[in-house]
């Protein structure tokens, strides 16, 4: 592990937290994920079409 986070200029501790997390869940666990809260609303955006007939 030492040798691929001197090879990556990563944290040794990085590469073992990413090993148990393959061993214990898989490769899909590895993937990124999205982080904080998601919107509440979704507002649409208006298109200049719409914004000229609401006139």
């Amino acid at each position: 592990m030492a040798e691929v986070a001197v090879r990556f200029d990563i944290l040794p501790a990085q590469v073992s937290t990413w090993c148990s997390i393959f061993e214990r869940e898989g490769i899909t666990a590895l993937n990124p994920q999205s982080k904080g809260r998601s919107p509440k609303v979704n507002h649409p955006k208006k298109t200049a079409a719409a914004a000229r007939t609401s006139k």
